[in-house]
């Protein structure tokens, strides 16, 4: 009798499975802990957009008058990714109380892109090394802790839809010449994620150059063109004008569409988009047949003209997203956050921390090189499309340490595919060697591996100045005492400025967000300026308290030498303050004698 046939499991429920487990670990991680902190300035500040989404903001309306007053801040961040986590709060809403239905949102939001980064690094590893690639890839992605800094619960800004977006843009390019709706995705994603934000705009424009390459290239049949290879290009093309200028039309209100920004999309995006994305579908519809000089400088047309219409909409963009920041600003705060620091300054004698972000993304491109190798991938435009990626987003960790979460998230497929070549025969055996050394290179093996070996070497790293402070003054007790003064203006560190919009009634004067000037120079003029000018400033600004975190850690940053700061952690109260809320661990608060 003739032995029947045994199915593979189904994929998809190894991928919920893999996801179901990730979540659960990281649901128990932090659940207890989503009362007591909002984890990050972004965090809070996304608290406070949704709670007025919510309540009586519009669409378009996103103008926040408690920062900054009494001018206002209007952010550049995308009224989308409120919609998602408004519509998660009322699914919640129907069976809990508001406390506990925003609690729910910001458990799950993160979880459910982490399933999309899963899903992406999955369908990557897949496209270059089979399934055998992508169930390796599920093991390594399940064991990520260290990638999973935006995916934990409460991490509700924009960074894990962004770093999602990248991954699925670039897996769903890499799979255009095989799967047949994947280019259009590919598109469809692409105008998502710019409406989004403009953080991972080299990985969508590395996915759109990917495109173009390929169908410059282009494969045969037979020795001649094969007339099927414009579609791709072509697809991708119209999908990416089409949702790139919906995109826009849901991110910017009618009446500033006219207005340029380097942070965000805005018209000098849009037409640059537009233009590229309309040529590549007429190039791919009409010149599939064309011989590849053709079709070269068609494309070179194409991207020659969308980057000149980008120039000429706005050349100071060429800069990068922060070109248009005012010059006090860059000053006074914009170079001294540590996110945007090129990787050497921001990790200079911290080794551990180093080999934490470093280890990993290192570790995969050795795995690409030696893939590299396989003739069979030589010449495999996805496989060339993934390392290119890693590359790109190692060479942007150096520049800007924050892109580390990229490079993690990227190295994965190629980890997986290195880990599949182990054992190349079929068999338990050969599976439990692959999943040995698969599970031997997931990040978090790998990263301890790397801490330990450094702690040997060089011992504990020192602990960063500042870090003790923001333990404490995070927390959302931290802020209670402020909260039960009458409502008024408040000057305070740049950092906690979204907390005390989130966590009091007050009015802040500043928030670490480059957009703002005023607050931000009246707030370092009255903090970490000399304290005989603090008086004036603070009349100024019109400031009703200040507040200062105050620890009884030694291993604090300390504020400026003469300052109004250093001033008031000596225990030196000038006359023009009066203490109006104490605290050895969290904050002082002081009221402005009128």
């Amino acid at each position: 009798m003739p032995i029947p046939s045994q199915r593979p499991f189904p994929f998809a429920l190894l991928l919920g499975l893999a996801w179901a487990v990730t979540a659960a670990i990281l649901f128990a991680e932090r659940w207890q802990e989503l009362p007591l902190r909002l984890f990050d300035a972004d965090d809070a500040m996304r608290v406070v957009e949704v709670r007025e989404f919510l309540g009586t903001h519009g669409w378009f309306d996103l103008h926040e008058a408690r920062l900054d007053p009494p001018l206002g801040y209007d952010t550049h961040w995308s009224r989308l990714i409120d919609a998602g986590l408004a519509a998660l709060f009322w699914i919640a809403r129907s069976f809990a109380d508001a406390d506990l239905a925003e609690r729910l949102m910001r458990a799950v939001w993160p979880l459910l892109w982490l399933f999309a980064a899963m899903a992406a690094v999955v369908a990557l590893s897949w496209r270059i090394g089979g399934r055998r690639a992508a169930v390796l890839a599920l093991l390594i992605a399940a064991f990520a802790q260290p990638a999973f800094q935006h995916f934990r619960l409460g991490r509700v800004d924009h960074h894990n839809v962004q770093i999602a977006l990248a991954l699925a843009v670039v897996a769903a390019a890499a799979w255009s010449d095989r799967a047949r709706y994947a280019a259009a995705l590919a598109g469809g994603l692409t105008g998502l994620a710019l409406a989004i934000g403009l953080e991972n705009l080299l990985f969508v424009a590395l996915a759109g150059a990917a495109m173009a390459v390929n169908f410059v290239i282009g494969p045969r049949a037979n020795g001649a063109r094969d007339m099927t290879a414009g579609r791709p290009l072509a697809h991708y093309g119209l999908a990416f004008a089409l949702s790139t200028g919906a995109g826009f039309v849901l991110a910017v209100k009618p009446e500033v569409w006219g207005r340029v920004a380097c942070d965000a999309i805005a018209i000098n995006w849009l037409l640059p988009a537009t233009l590229a994305g309309f040529g590549f579908w007429i190039v791919g519809s009409k010149l599939a047949a064309a011989g590849t000089r053709t079709r070269a400088l068609a494309v070179a047309i194409v991207g020659a003209g969308a980057f000149a219409a980008w120039m000429i909409a706005e050349p100071r963009c060429i800069a990068g997203p922060f070109a248009l920041t005012d010059n006090a600003v860059r000053t006074v705060w914009l170079h001294g956050v540590d996110e945007t620091a090129p990787l050497w300054t921001s990790v200079r004698g911290f080794p551990l921390l180093t080999v934490w972000m470093c280890a990993f993304p290192l570790l995969a491109l050795v795995a690409a090189g030696v893939l590299a190798q396989e003739r069979s991938l030589r010449g495999d435009a996805g496989f060339w499309l993934a390392a290119a990626a890693l590359g790109v987003a190692v060479l942007t960790t150096v520049a800007a340490v924050k892109i580390y979460a990229y490079a993690m998230w990227f190295g994965m497929p190629l980890i997986a595919v290195a880990a599949s070549r182990v054992a190349m025969a079929d068999g338990l055996r050969a599976g439990a060697v692959r999943f040995a050394v698969a599970a031997m290179l997931t990040p978090t093996v790998v990263t301890v591996a790397g801490v330990l070996v450094a702690h040997a070497a060089a011992g504990d790293d020192p602990v960063r100045p500042g870090m003790s402070e923001r333990a404490i003054c995070t927390r959302n007790d931290a802020y209670a005492s402020l909260a039960h003064l009458p409502p008024g203006l408040v000057a305070v560190d740049v950092n906690y400025g979204p907390y005390v919009l989130a966590l009091t009634p007050h009015r802040v004067l500043a928030a670490p967000y480059h957009r703002i000037r005023g607050g931000i120079v009246a707030a370092d003029a009255i903090l970490n300026g000399a304290a005989e000018k603090a008086s004036a400033a603070a009349a100024r600004a019109a400031v009703d308290y200040i507040a200062i975190c105050s620890t009884r850690s030694s291993t604090g940053e300390l504020p400026p030498a003469g300052s109004l700061s250093a001033q008031l952690n000596a225990g030196d109260v000038p006359r023009w303050l009066e203490p109006a809320a104490r605290s050895l661990e969290g904050f002082s608060v002081y009221r402005v004698r009128n």
